[in-house]
């Protein structure tokens, strides 16, 4: 019976020896496995994001596929082949701890470890900009199913990398950042919108002149601020008020009259006190929450300019807390928000001041630091962007141009240059992404809120051969005239645009480089254009 006893325990231990045996078997099984799977996968990573980067900045895309075959098989097996050599020079080599296989795991991991941590290591927002706007590049023009899956995968394995992007990206903005000694650049001047004062005729052509009919010979609008040389020196000082007798009467949310509320710019000197008194005139004046939150917006887009110096010379920029914008009547946009929260504040209104990014007229895809304001009315939060209402900043000049384009602007469309930091403001379900903010090309608000749909191209950035072609849907029950120009180096030439059932515009290039299309539409054919957006061009010849 001992003997019987004694074997079962023999049994039982010999049992427990084996299985845990197969249990470390089976773990060291998985580690290989991850290891192998993670040494092989790196290569792909580095490929991608090395290649996303030459279709990105036009560099040559050889390079970059052949850096994937460096990182696996060529670099490894030359490891091998040298540490070889240097053992045959040895009296007595070691024996090898780990198989030819291993080794070749274990150097494929090495080097590209280095490699993918030097691509983000020195380029973390540009990789993550590459691989969101143009990962898919080599699906450019196929728009088979299996294509049109791929490209969502990609596009979700683009998303992954936001994070590195997080880290590295910056915004000037953020809270208490009025109190520091140094400001940082502003990254996000008002947006420069070439075309919108240009008036066509047969006779004279393109023409752009200000509401005064003054202008340059190169045709931008000239800023009756500014001196001979162009240099904006002084604020703009804010017009005479126009008292009406009566307010306007509440209509659509947006887009909203293209002029200021007359009452909001006749504000009595004794409320012109502080933000508070003014914000206590508003709420007064105007009990419609609608109507005292455009008041606030149309007050401050009158009063106040985009100070220029502070973005150029960032060393030199005066606080941006509401009260030192207010009494310069001068701020960037982090003043302009804060200005906006403060009297919101003190008539009686919810608001709140939002960081995120925007992009503005000079072919980001991803857009730069901004700030800008969300009101609550009604119970609902509405978007509002004095900053870009104000006027738009064309060669170091701030030109005053009313503005309500992004006044009340739906979340669909503010969200077309606007990504806010935290995804709930944007104020829209499902949310997007980055990456979806990043491949979406550049269009204002005002131009899809025509019913116009831009067909082709549907990325920000695209890579062609010797020409552009897109495509314009016109809105359902009305007319759309649209112009495009590409630009180079500040050289601008004309595309050909035919205006049908589907509009058609057609540039050709003259040579390999980087290049801007710019849209610009219409109601009629000879009148006013306005700036629509633009799509960034890539001639790979």
């Amino acid at each position: 019976m001992r003997y019987v006893g004694g074997g079962s325990i023999g049994i039982q231990q010999v049992a427990k020896q084996t299985k845990s045996s197969l249990e470390s078997r089976a773990f060291f099984f998985l580690l290989k496995g991850g290891v192998v799977t993670f040494a092989l996968l790196l290569p792909v990573i580095g490929a991608w994001t090395a290649s996303s980067l030459a279709a990105y900045g036009n560099g040559p895309r050889w390079a970059a596929i052949m850096s994937g075959l460096l990182g696996f098989p060529l670099l490894p097996l030359a490891w091998e082949v040298f540490s070889k050599y240097r053992r045959s020079k040895r009296k007595a080599p070691r024996p090898h701890i780990l198989t030819f296989t291993d080794r070749l795991w274990m150097r494929t991991l090495a080097l590209n470890v280095l490699f993918v941590g030097a691509l983000f290591g020195l380029f973390p927002e540009a990789g993550v900009r590459a691989l969101s706007a143009r990962g898919d590049f080599l699906l450019d023009g196929v728009h088979a199913p299996w294509a049109e899956k791929t490209r969502r995968t990609l596009h979700h394995l683009a998303d992954g990398f936001d994070w590195i992007y997080r880290a590295a990206h910056d915004n000037p903005y953020e809270d208490g950042a009025e109190d520091k000694k140094s400001h940082k650049e502003d990254k996000v001047p008002p947006p420069v919108r070439k075309g919108e004062s240009k008036e066509l005729t047969q006779e004279t052509g393109d023409q752009a002149t200000d509401q005064n009919g003054n202008a340059n010979k190169n045709g931008n609008v000239v800023d009756p601020t500014a001196d001979k040389n162009g240099k904006q020196t002084l604020p703009v000082p804010p017009p005479t008020p126009k008292v009406e007798d009566a307010l306007p009467t509440p209509g659509r949310m947006w887009p909203s009259a293209g002029t200021p509320i007359a009452a909001a710019l006749a504000v009595p000197e004794a409320s012109l006190t502080t933000p508070e008194t003014v914000g206590t005139y508003m709420a007064q004046t105007f009990p419609d929450e609608a109507l005292r939150a455009r008041a606030i917006h149309d007050f401050i887009a009158d009063r106040t300019a985009y100070d220029v110096h502070s973005f150029r010379v960032p060393a030199e920029r005066a606080p941006q807390d509401a009260r030192t914008v207010y009494t310069r009547h001068m701020g960037v946009c982090e003043g302009f928000a804060r200005l906006f929260l403060a009297i919101a504040k003190a008539a009686g209104m919810e608001a709140q001041y939002l960081l995120g990014d925007a992009k503005g007229d000079g072919g980001q895809v991803d857009g730069n630091g901004h700030a800008w304001n969300a009101v609550k009315i009604g119970g609902a939060w509405q978007l509002v962007d004095v900053t870009w209402d104000a006027g738009p900043v064309s060669n170091d000049v701030f030109e005053k141009k009313y503005g309500s384009e992004y006044l009340f602007t739906p979340p669909e469309l503010f969200g077309l240059d606007h990504f806010p930091k935290e995804a709930t403001w944007q104020l829209r379900s499902p949310t997007i992404t980055r990456g979806d903010f990043m491949r979406a090309p550049l269009l204002r608000p005002r131009f899809l809120g025509t019913g116009a749909r831009l067909l082709r191209p549907d990325h920000s950035q695209i890579t062609v051969q010797g020409a552009v072609d897109a495509a314009v849907a016109k809105p359902e029950g009305g007319s759309l005239f649209m112009l495009a120009d590409w630009v180079s180096g500040g050289k601008r030439e004309r595309c050909k645009v035919t205006n049908g059932a589907e509009i058609g515009i057609h540039c050709d290039l003259p040579a390999a480089g980087s290049y801007r299309v710019l849209l610009f539409h219409g109601a009629q054919r000879y009148g006013r254009y306005e700036y629509s957006g633009e799509i960034l061009v890539e001639d790979s010849r």
